[in-house]
């Protein structure tokens, strides 16, 4: 993994969002405990930090209490969809950005749930494709990177 964000870092990226970082949720192959998925999730902050770059943790939403401290901002994809997005507020608290993804019921409908007085979040609605294009909603406007 260092080698991995050490390409990151030559390549002239500021932060990694790694992803993947809530295995022992799901059917790995391997029995993988919260304890070890905080163990490597701990770990990949450290090389990324030592790196003199930022962190962000991508999902693993019930691991936010023990990680916000870790982390430099999260990236959530699809928290109004699952009702996960009050687990967020740890980083929020902390003053630390989250960036929110939503890909269903269109940019309307996901805009209108968006918390549009939290200053440290950002919702944007993409199609599931990913393509370039999407919504911003603090912006109410369109998008395409």
């Amino acid at each position: 993994m260092t080698q991995r964000a050490q390409r990151a870092k030559q390549a002239g990226y500021d932060a990694i969002d790694w992803d993947n970082v809530d295995g022992y949720e799901n059917p790995t192959g391997f029995p993988l405990t919260y304890a070890q998925q905080i163990s490597y999730n701990k770990m990949l902050a450290t090389i990324t930090h030592n790196l003199g770059m930022a962190v962000g943790l991508k999902n693993d939403i019930d691991q936010i209490p023990d990680l916000v401290n870790y982390y430099d901002f999260a990236v959530n994809e699809q928290c109004q969809q699952y009702s996960e997005c009050q687990n967020l507020a740890y980083f929020t608290r902390a003053g630390k950005p989250v960036v929110g993804l939503e890909y269903v019921n269109g940019h309307a409908a996901v805009c209108a749930n968006a918390p549009s007085t939290e200053p440290n979040v950002y919702v944007l609605y993409k199609k599931l494709s990913l393509d370039a294009t999407g919504w911003d909603c603090q912006l109410n406007a369109a998008i395409s990177t």
